[in-house]
């Protein structure tokens, strides 16, 4: 990604100084999520470049303690997590916060919750019972593709514009970019959808002209209302050498979210359902940062102190010691 960065920024500066003769860059990252490429990028020339660029950096600064939370035992115990190193007592703690041990009084308090998971499949699966359970007409959402190639591309391609959303009114759904950072309209922004405003000749699947939607936590005092009213957002991109554009609404259901999708939000409360292994290196860590108290999440599934640990177990482990080693050097 920094290669890729790094390149663009040489285009536009018509240079082959490193990021294009700009004086500061500085990439940053999350200490637990780094790790190795694997061996299928090993002949990436964006790798070489990446390896070359890191090679040339004068100075490093890690920052040792995460400053998400305010609680001093969180930090640490999110700290061990990172590295493996979690102790009986945190074991313990964590066990406490099973649903079969937290008292019901608790509970209600996670009645909007947040369910986060490990896979794409379990959210979905959620995600729709949730809908279904609405007992409410559900609006079949397509988006305005101006080709062919820009309806077959993928949602990545189209920042992350879906070709279809499936919603309806009361729906818990995210806001999946910055509209207004000072009002809190930000990417991760939580509501519920109070209504669809179509113009007088359309109706789902057709687009929508508005969807008002009351978001849990944002400022809105001055203007009068509790509702936001939402657009389409349209974005454009190149596949196959062909310009496409696309025309959605930057929503998605959420109920449940996968760690993924989570990584970077802060959620007040959150469901916790995690696998028994890890797919890749600090998703465990990811899932629990989520949150800035460990009574802030209830877990959906047992956990193991071994699991808690697991991270010894990925093969990237050693090398992102290395690798921090080599840092600080």
């Amino acid at each position: 990604m920094m290669a890729g960065i790094e390149q663009r920024l040489r285009e536009l500066k018509d240079s082959e100084e490193f990021f294009g003769g700009l004086i500061v860059l500085i990439p940053v990252g999350d200490v637990p999520l780094f790790q190795s490429l694997g061996k299928d990028n090993l002949n990436n020339s964006l790798v070489e470049r990446g390896k070359l660029l890191v090679n040339n950096f004068h100075f490093s600064f890690i920052i040792s303690h995460n400053h998400r939370s305010t609680n001093s035992y969180y930090s640490s115990f999110l700290k061990r997590l990172s590295l493996g190193n979690c102790t009986k007592d945190d074991y313990q703690k964590v066990r406490g916060r099973m649903i079969t041990m937290v008292k019901r009084e608790e509970l209600c308090q996670f009645r909007n919750a947040v369910k986060v998971c490990s896979t794409n499949a379990i959210v979905q699966e959620h995600n729709f019972e949730q809908l279904k359970g609405l007992n409410k007409p559900i609006a079949v959402i397509n988006a305005l593709n101006n080709c062919r190639t820009s309806f077959e591309a993928s949602d990545v391609l189209a920042d992350g514009l879906q070709n279809v959303i499936y919603l309806a009114e009361n729906s818990r759904v995210m806001l999946r970019r910055n509209m207004n950072v000072s009002r809190g309209l930000v990417n991760g922004a939580i509501g519920t959808i109070f209504q669809f405003l179509y113009d007088d000749d359309k109706c789902p699947p057709a687009l929508p002209e508005f969807i008002l939607v009351k978001f849990d936590n944002v400022n809105l005092i001055d203007v009068e209302t509790d509702f936001v009213p939402l657009k389409a957002g349209l974005t454009s991109f190149y596949k196959n050498s062909i310009h496409c554009t696309r025309q959605q609404y930057y929503i998605s259901l959420c109920w449940a979210i996968t760690i993924h999708r989570g990584q970077g939000i802060g959620l007040g409360k959150m469901l916790l359902e995690v696998s028994d292994s890890d797919f890749t290196l600090g998703l465990l860590y990811v899932a629990f940062s989520r949150v800035s108290d460990l009574h802030d999440l209830i877990l959906l599934r047992s956990i193991t102190h071994e699991r808690l640990n697991g991270i010894k177990n990925s093969k990237y482990y050693n090398e992102r010691y290395k690798f921090l080693e080599w840092l600080k050097s």
